[in-house]
């Protein structure tokens, strides 16, 4: 038996990422669950994954449950699909918080009948708190607030200079359509 030897990398300012071992007798809802357990995240949210290229464009979908679209199921989605060494693919974890997850191939060995697969065999980093991440307070730092009626707002007339762009002594004036002609 086969396993596919895989990095998945968290999307963040922060160097996040796992790299486990998978057999590839499983489908692509295995990966999604070996993700979950790898990186200590609820199975409560919506997934989905994403074939893509090398810049991690977004392809084909596969999703968690069936929500009556095209995509195609996770669990009937073989991890054949992502055998090829370098192949990659997205996944989106948390479609209200977003975390997206670059996952690629690194290469593909014979399993080891010592071992118990998914197995954890790097992990690097953690995920931030939601609420750090996308608190008020965090969006804010930095921000100072001004005092004053925040309702009101500046108007601004342009106000003619010399040399300015606008000349009333050269503007034209039209009065039907046949002025226009000759600007068009």
């Amino acid at each position: 038996m086969k396993v596919i030897k895989i990095r998945v990398v968290l999307d963040t300012a922060d160097e996040v990422f796992r790299d486990f071992e998978i057999l590839e007798n499983g489908n692509l809802e295995d990966l999604h669950e070996a993700i979950l357990a790898s990186f200590d995240l609820a199975n409560d949210q919506m997934a989905s994954f994403y074939m893509s290229d090398e810049e991690w464009n977004k392809g084909e979908e596969f999703v968690l449950m069936d929500m009556g679209e095209d995509a195609i199921l996770m669990n009937e989605a073989p991890l054949t699909i992502i055998r090829g060494e370098g192949s990659r693919l997205l996944y989106v974890y948390d479609f209200m918080n977003l975390k997206i997850f670059y996952v690629e191939v690194l290469e593909i060995n014979d399993s080891d009948k010592d071992k118990t697969y998914p197995y954890l065999y790097m992990a690097l980093g953690s995920i931030p708190d939601a609420e750090d991440s996308y608190s008020l307070e965090g969006l804010m730092a930095g921000v100072e607030e001004e005092e004053g009626d925040h309702n009101e707002r500046e108007v601004r007339i342009h106000e003619e200079e010399e040399g300015d762009w606008y000349d009333d002594e050269d503007s034209n004036t039209f009065e039907d359509l046949d002025d226009y002609e000759g600007l068009l």
